[in-house]
């Protein structure tokens, strides 16, 4: 399994393609919710990246198509117009928990070379101190989730309010 694993992560890319391994993890994730068709994925993925990034449908039927031959997601059904449904496998799945499982190591490399980073890259003030409520944030998080859920959710209605969002 682990090695069918790690396979499944080296998807070919083109070299214009920098967001498909992205892509991959979404449609896993999202798939793991409820099945959904390609056309849906694309629709949720425009939702919520608030029309910013929008895959061509030449980049995501290839790899809804990639990673059913991976057995990683399947065809539970078929509507109108031959538009399939997709569900996760309990392969996808598993691949899945095992990205997460090794993104919490990747957060705590992160946060050890954040410093680095804000330097090298020329943040300004504000961006190394949202680097910081971030990282405070995960830290609390940590400790006690309901109450640190409370003070972000009370914070991002404070933002709001600033920038006129209801």
């Amino acid at each position: 399994m682990h090695n069918s694993m790690n396979g499944a992560m080296r998807f070919p890319c083109k070299e214009n393609n920098h967001g498909k391994g992205l892509l991959i993890l979404y449609i896993l994730h999202t798939l793991q919710r409820s099945p959904k068709s390609g056309y849906e994925i694309l629709n949720e993925i425009k939702e919520k990246t608030e029309g910013r990034w929008v895959p061509s449908k030449g980049t995501i039927y290839p790899s809804l198509t990639q990673l059913e031959k991976k057995r990683l997601i399947k065809v539970v059904g078929v509507e109108k117009r031959s538009k399939k449904i997709f569900s996760i496998t309990p392969q996808g799945k598993e691949l899945l928990h095992q990205f997460r499982k090794r993104s919490g190591f990747a957060r705590k490399k992160f946060e050890m070379v954040r410093g680095l980073l804000v330097e090298v890259l020329g943040v300004s003030r504000v961006e190394k101190r949202l680097y910081e409520v971030w990282e405070g944030a995960m830290k609390a998080y940590e400790k006690d989730k309901i109450r640190t859920i409370k003070v972000l959710e009370e914070c991002i209605s404070d933002l709001g309010e600033i920038y006129g969002r209801d």
